[in-house]
């Protein structure tokens, strides 16, 4: 073991000295980006910009001509997004962006109940209108005018039935705030893809940073998501939606949060901050809020942390060959669309059907003797077993808190 004794030096963490000149062009600097050195305005903003673009070169998934669907939430990271599209879009940049931009704005004030919210919407709609763009304002409990509800929940949701007693049914079905965070995630991305498809846009852009896919990797890791994190964190979520909508892009996944915020301070960018479910919360509120806190806190000490995590799942790849069918087509969760990762096969050796197995023989469901055949089929999780065909692992353990079945409650798209 070591020890320190009387006497030893002691090792002292000597200050980096910043340098005081701009990095570019060796005038005063007054901005200092971590350990990317110090800028001043004019150059840091050239460097902003440039990664940007440089997002968007690396991956050509837009063309020229295409019509573009940004989701603004008022936050920071969209806001900065509206700005840089709208600088690039002004007659006097000096490559101009190619393609066509609209400006979507989901109101999810039926999930958040707040007494400033109808202010907040108003602020989002005066930017909106003074934006340039075509702009739409659109309600998360619309998602379910995409798609019919099982009959059986048509009996149970209420005298009118609207949208929003059937999404108010879904979040109280849930019992944890990890799950509805993870419920209103999943409905807004669904909800964006399919109305960009109904409104005739090509593809849809989010705010997304490398610090919020970072803690998004984390989050995914820990609810079980694993096999979904190259969509989840990539550039494109490669349509997984499939005809009914469009892909989703995440053109700021080369750019910090801090960075973000020196862009909006320095530029006057205008941002409304608009509450969700675990504002105001304790950071173990939910799986998502502790994985923030964490990294957060990491981040402070070591700050090359969220690049590492972010990076690091460049590198994955998700086996596509776990979900496929016998017809040769993609399977894909009911739920978030992902690929199904928990296909049990009784000949093949899995932790799903591990899983499975241990929950049938700690409730006592199997064969004395010793046989575990037909487990699956007769004795095993049946609720468990039949929703595998259709959910991937996470939403299959997340659907059980629900206090009805998926395939009421869910939209089908």
């Amino acid at each position: 073991m070591c020890q320190v004794q009387d006497g030893e030096p002691v090792l002292t963490k000597t200050p980096v000295k910043l340098s005081n000149v701009c990095a570019k062009c060796e005038e005063k600097a007054i901005i200092v980006i971590g350990t990317n050195g110090t800028f001043c305005r004019e150059c840091f903003l050239k460097y902003f910009s440039h990664k940007f673009r440089a997002s968007m070169g690396k991956n050509p998934v837009v063309r020229h001509g295409d019509q573009v669907l940004l989701a603004y939430s008022g936050g920071i990271n969209s806001s900065a997004l509206l700005h840089l599209i709208q600088e690039g879009s002004s007659p006097n940049a000096v490559r101009k962006l190619k393609f066509q931009t609209g400006v979507i704005f989901i109101d999810e004030r039926s999930v958040v109940s707040d007494n400033n919210s109808d202010h907040y919407v108003e602020e989002i709609k005066q930017i909106l209108s003074s934006c340039g763009f075509p702009h739409y304002i659109v309600k998360l409990e619309d998602v379910y005018d995409f798609g019919d509800i099982d009959e059986s929940f048509q009996d149970c949701s209420g005298d009118g039935n609207s949208n929003e007693e059937k999404l108010s049914k879904l979040l109280e079905s849930a019992k944890t705030l990890s799950s509805k965070m993870e419920l209103i995630s999943r409905l807004r991305t669904c909800l964006l893809s399919l109305k960009a498809r109904a409104l005739r846009y090509d593809h849809v852009f989010l705010g997304e940073t490398c610090s919020r896919i970072a803690v998004n990797i984390l989050s995914n890791v820990a609810l079980g998501r694993g096999v979904h994190i190259p969509q989840d964190s990539g550039f494109s979520n490669s349509n997984q939606i499939g005809e009914k909508g469009v892909n989703i892009l995440r053109p700021l996944r080369d750019i910090s949060s801090k960075e973000v915020v020196v862009y909006n301070m320095v530029s006057k960018v205008q941002t409304v901050f608009i509450p969700n479910l675990s504002t105001a919360q304790k950071p173990m509120c939910s799986i998502q809020r502790l994985t923030e806190d964490f990294m957060k806190n990491l981040v402070a000490g070591y700050p090359a942390t969220e690049t590492t995590v972010y990076r690091t799942s460049n590198k994955l790849k998700a086996n596509q060959s776990k979900s496929v069918d016998a017809a040769g087509k993609n399977k894909k969760c009911l739920i978030c669309c992902g690929i199904i990762d928990c296909a049990i096969q009784v000949d093949q050796v899995s932790a799903v059907a591990d899983t499975a197995l241990s929950a049938a023989v700690s409730n006592g469901n199997h064969e004395r003797n010793g046989d575990f055949s037909n487990l699956f089929e007769n004795f095993g999780d049946v609720d468990f077993i039949a929703s595998a065909k259709q959910l991937c692992y996470a939403c299959n353990v997340m659907s059980k808190e629900l206090q009805t079945s998926v395939n009421n409650v869910w939209p089908k798209y």
